[in-house]
């Protein structure tokens, strides 16, 4: 019983719960009859409610009493405990006044306390919840304050450092929240409780990844022809993710410290944005001058393509993480949900999605030609001229413009190995053999040169390129 005592009121109270009941009975039993009571009566409330934070009433007299009475009856009271206020209530226990020990110092003994009193204190009702409880007096800081039922009777004192120790764990275990931790899990936690409490969590952020990876699997064809866009995504999965995280930080602390107000959940998600769309521009800069040099590197003739297309991709990620970070917790608020459990959870699938497939949606925008011949198609086909010695400009430019590297390559060591006579008809080429040319002579196989989308005679008016 005396550790209990000692103990803050929440966590005495928790402690106790905890205790089987011929254990709490007998501790009871040893605890003084008011303190007895007081545990009693907070045991009635939640476990998030200002009634478990409760301490018994001290210096609680009717308003007929004279000053000097109040003054002899706390002399031996204040030896034992802290007495900061005198508490003034009616024959029902209801409160109707404060009395500062200022004013019962420097009034006169036969002045009764009902004249000498600060009428309609401020109070705390013991059903609302803590975090209310803290909002309501970020701008009233005094030592204790009372706790009044729906009647209005004076039912426990709470005092401030309580209730911002209370309030302190509860914002230390925000952090295990959005990640899926339960309150309840310590360092000393056995690990079969603790395996029970974080699967389901694991096993939820399993479902919302395949989410992701189903965006990326839509993309497989944009990736397989771009593949330097797959060194990229990383990059904006986590500067997205970076910038919902701060949003998402931001909107806790305001709703934890009671700064959002009602209506202005529009102006946050507003502001969010805006943000979001200069950090992702500042950021999307480096980005894209990190993917022009790059693909400059590797002679990719769409680096500045390629580069614009980051530097929009990022910006539109950040701008939705952005958005996402204050939406998340205010969602789950107007569901009933704790703002903080898994937030984190929803917040990465949603930046992994939109930075994923934005990325994605854009380079198959920005690889798509407005010519007959598409890259794909074009870096699949190589067209040698015989005759005039080069190819057609129509061809010649959607060649330079989309053919990859590798096939660039190939095509010069093919016009290298078989030079080809300036006289001779103009042909395209199959794989394998070109058909009209001289015996013996072959080409690469079809492997090494890809599909040929051309025909294989002379272009005598009846064949054309297709």
């Amino acid at each position: 019983a005396a550790a209990l005592m000692e103990s803050p009121p929440r966590f005495g109270q928790i402690l106790l719960g905890d205790l089987p009941a011929e254990v709490r009975e007998a501790v009871l039993a040893a605890a003084p009859p008011e303190q007895a009571l007081q545990w009693r009566r907070n045991a009635a409330y939640d476990e998030k409610a200002v009634g478990r934070m409760m301490e018994p009433v001290l210096g609680a007299f009717p308003p007929d009493r004279t000053v000097g009475e109040a003054i002899e009856a706390l002399r031996d009271l204040v030896k034992k405990v802290l007495v900061t206020y005198i508490w003034v209530v009616d024959g029902k226990d209801r409160l109707l006044g404060v009395v500062t020990m200022r004013d019962l110092l420097f009034r006169g003994k036969e002045e009764r306390l009902g004249e000498v009193m600060l009428r309609d204190p401020f109070v705390l009702h013991a059903e609302m919840p803590a975090e209310e409880a803290m909002k309501t007096v970020l701008d009233r800081h005094y030592p204790v304050y009372p706790a009044v039922d729906v009647e209005g009777r004076l039912v426990g004192l709470v005092r401030g450092h309580t209730m911002f120790v209370a309030q302190a764990v509860d914002i230390t275990l925000q952090a295990g929240s959005m990640v899926g931790l339960d309150d309840e899990e310590r360092l000393g936690t056995p690990w079969k409780r603790a395996f029970r409490m974080r699967h389901p969590w694991l096993q939820l952020n399993l479902l919302t990844a395949f989410l992701a990876a189903a965006v990326v699997g839509a993309f497989q064809g944009t990736i397989d022809r771009l593949v330097i866009l797959a060194l990229f995504l990383p990059v904006l999965a986590g500067q997205s993710g970076n910038t919902g995280c701060q949003a998402l930080a931001v909107t806790l602390r305001g709703m934890t410290l009671g700064e959002l107000k009602p209506g202005t959940q529009r102006s946050l998600v507003r502001k969010e944005a805006w943000l979001g769309m200069l950090n992702g521009a500042g950021v999307g800069v480096a980005a894209a001058l990190g993917m022009y040099v790059i693909a400059t590197g590797q002679e990719n003739p769409a680096a500045l393509v390629l580069s614009f297309v980051v530097f929009v991709a990022m910006i539109l990620s950040c701008v939705a993480s952005g958005v996402s970070g204050a939406m998340v917790p205010l969602t789950l608020k107007k569901l009933g949900f704790d703002p903080a459990t898994a937030s984190s959870i929803f917040l990465t699938t949603a930046t992994d999605v939109v930075s994923m497939g934005a990325l994605l949606g854009l380079g198959l925008g920005g690889s798509s030609c407005g010519t007959e011949a598409c890259p794909s198609t074009v870096s699949s086909s190589v067209i040698l001229a015989r005759g005039g010695g080069e190819m057609s400009a129509r061809a010649a430019a959607t060649a330079k413009r989309s053919e990859p590297t590798p096939l660039a390559r190939a095509r010069r060591f093919i016009e290298s190995r078989w030079p080809l006579p300036s006289d001779g008809p103009r042909f395209h080429f199959e794989p394998q053999v070109a058909r009209g040319a001289s015996e013996g002579e072959h080409l690469p196989a079809r492997s090494a040169l890809g599909p040929a989308d051309c025909c294989a005679r002379p272009l005598d008016g009846r064949c054309r390129t297709r």
